[in-house]
């Protein structure tokens, strides 16, 4: 082909994809007129100042939108706090409705039940007539709903966008227990109401119904919480924190909305009372809680009804059972109240231990007074999440002399970073009482009993690290054990256990042995008892029931041997436990006697071929 030919080929091809881009562009220009030709308003959501929504079978509810924006419900009843998330999704649903198709009706609106609308919509603006929608059956379709505008215009509605209009009171209105803002609650109040005894023998002279003592916690300055009521003292955080969360994110289960008298809910009196306070300035809410729900759908329920309005309400059950049992019930009684992330360092000392546990923020907690090589970490942590969970039974007033502050039964010194130091201190006994005087970090005396105060004292054995082995279960070689005199040793070949003495023995199943190198995969001791054995008399340690051993290691790599562990007598109090000694980690110790166990199983497990 001439060179004058392949340019005019090449021009042709070029015409034809400058026409094909044309015409694309023709089609999306058409396409999104014809999307457009659907909307059938202009305004913008928030131009809806008032919204009216009718339903079949059901009262008007209606609302306005204020001139801060928020709506405000004006049927059936003023006083019903609206759920502002959905009456702006209505506006915005109004203010973006397409028409999906027009229809012809004839003048035969009960084709389409339009003669009898399931909803009317009437939406108002600042600027321009209201606007009133009338929604009818669906389509035989079931993706549309037929629809009337102002009387006149009969147009296809898509099911999303009249679900959008469509709502009950229950959805438009603020099912929230509480309102509160981003302040929070600031003052939590809580009281109950009984009934004096009737001593006049006559049960129509019912005596009255009076509020008991009322609990009441106030939000200091600093963040802390306070009791103020029915004494002043340090409130507990963590129980406060808990109550508020759950009445402030509380949902109200259903709705009596023209009770005929609040009689019938156990409200009149109420069986107790509870008000928040939230920002300063605004005024307090309350709730008062009547009986307990029977209804099917709402069991375990109690209704109630704020003090300010008619209406009654199921409240969730968790929101009342959270509340206090008693007037001291939300005072702070533990003997660690401080953040335990900020803890530097702890001081331990009775008048047989002393020691120092200091917590490096690269390595954790370690044993510095005496020194030791390894600091048991979840021994630590134990003991402080025990610290932080004991609490005192009451408070005494006046402390006496003979509490024992002077000369502590058991004193904790800890040192924090960021902080001031604190002290936790166990005195003397409380006298005909079995428990004992202590004093909280805050500086506030209770009492303990007797068996707390045993499960507090510790020594540096506590803390010295407990595992006897370790291992990856998958990495095991060999099992070397000695039961009762006789000898076992099992090895793995080519992924199965198998048993290389006794001569002439096989597992019935590989498997046997999982269970066993699972357990001493992981083996811990539960308490270290002495540095030498023989601080221990009786352990059994020179004749033991099972002495054992495990060579473990990855594939090309010399295995490590591990123990051996010698396991001797039960103890004398726990039949549960057994004394222990491990050539890896000096000392004797108690080990569990589920262990022995599970090492007789896997004997038994072993047979003839």
């Amino acid at each position: 082909m001439s060179k004058k030919g392949t340019l005019i080929l090449l021009g042709m091809l070029a015409g034809l994809c400058v026409a094909y881009w044309g015409m694309v562009q023709l089609e999306k220009s058409g396409e999104a007129r014809q999307v457009q030709s659907k909307k059938l308003f202009d305004f913008k959501p928030e131009d809806v100042n008032g919204i009216e929504i009718l339903r079949l079978g059901e009262p008007a509810v209606a609302a306005e939108r204020k001139p801060s924006g928020q709506w405000a419900i004006t049927k059936p009843d003023p006083s019903i706090d609206p759920n502002q998330i959905v009456w702006d999704r209505a506006a915005k649903a109004v203010a973006t409705l397409d028409n999906a198709r027009t229809i012809e009706t004839g003048g035969d609106l009960a084709a389409y039940g339009l003669d009898k609308p399931v909803l009317t919509f009437t939406a108002t603006r600042a600027e321009g007539a209201p606007l009133r929608f009338e929604f009818g059956a669906t389509d035989p379709t079931q993706a549309y709903r037929y629809a009337r505008l102002d009387g006149q215009l009969v147009f296809l509605v898509s099911i999303e966008q009249f679900y959008e209009m469509d709502r009950s009171l229950d959805l438009l209105r603020d099912r929230h227990l509480f309102k509160v803002g981003e302040e929070g609650i600031s003052r939590l109040e809580f009281s109950r109401f009984r009934a004096a005894k009737n001593l006049s023998g006559d049960p129509a002279q019912q005596p009255t119904t009076e509020e008991s003592v009322t609990v009441a916690v106030e939000k200091q300055p600093d963040g802390h919480w306070q009791m103020v009521s029915p004494e002043q003292a340090p409130a507990n955080a963590e129980i406060v924190e808990s109550i508020i969360k759950e009445i402030q994110f509380s949902m109200i289960v259903g709705f009596i909305e023209q009770p005929e008298s609040v009689d019938d809910y156990g409200i009149n009196p109420p069986k107790a009372r509870l008000t928040i306070y939230t920002a300063a300035g605004a005024e307090p809410q309350t709730v008062l809680i009547g009986s307990r729900s029977d209804q099917e759908s709402a069991k375990g329920c109690y209704y109630a009804k704020w003090a300010s309005r008619p209406t009654v309400f199921l409240m969730d059950p968790n929101a009342v059972a959270v509340l206090p049992q008693a007037p001291g019930a939300l005072r702070e009684g533990r003997l660690f109240t401080r953040d335990a992330s900020k803890l530097k360092s702890i001081r331990y000392k009775t008048a047989e231990a002393d020691f120092t546990l200091e917590n490096d923020p690269e390595k954790g907690w370690r044993l510095v007074q005496p020194p030791v090589e390894d600091t048991d970490q979840v021994a630590v942590s134990n003991f402080i999440g025990f610290l932080k969970q004991l609490s005192g039974g009451n408070f005494p007033g006046d402390v006496p002399a003979l509490a024992g502050f002077d000369n502590p039964r058991i004193a904790i010194h800890c040192e924090f970073r960021g902080e001031g130091p604190s002290d936790i201190l166990v005195g003397g006994p409380v006298p005909d009482v079995g428990k004992f005087y202590a004093r909280l970090d805050n500086g506030v005396t209770t009492v303990l009993n007797e068996i707390d105060v045993t499960a507090l004292t510790r020594t540096p054995l506590d803390f010295q690290k407990k595992t006897l082995m370790e291992f990856d279960k998958l990495e095991a070689r060999t099992v070397e054990l000695k039961l009762d005199g006789e000898e076992y040793l099992f090895e793995k070949l080519r992924g199965k256990w198998a048993v290389t003495k006794p001569e002439g023995r096989v597992f019935g199943s590989s498997k046997d042995m999982e269970p066993l190198t699972e357990a001493l995969s992981q083996w811990r001791a539960d308490k270290k008892l002495a540095d030498d054995p023989g601080q221990v008399p009786g352990a059994g340690l020179d004749a033991p029931v099972v002495v054992i051993s495990v060579t473990a290691g990855a594939e090309g790599e010399n295995p490590a041997k591990l123990g051996p562990v010698v396991i001797g007598a039960p103890t004398p109090d726990d039949s549960q436990y057994r004394y222990a000694t491990s050539t890896q980690r000096p000392g004797v110790y108690l080990v569990r006697q589920s262990l022995v166990d599970e090492i007789r199983d896997t004997v038994k497990a072993i047979r003839k071929p």
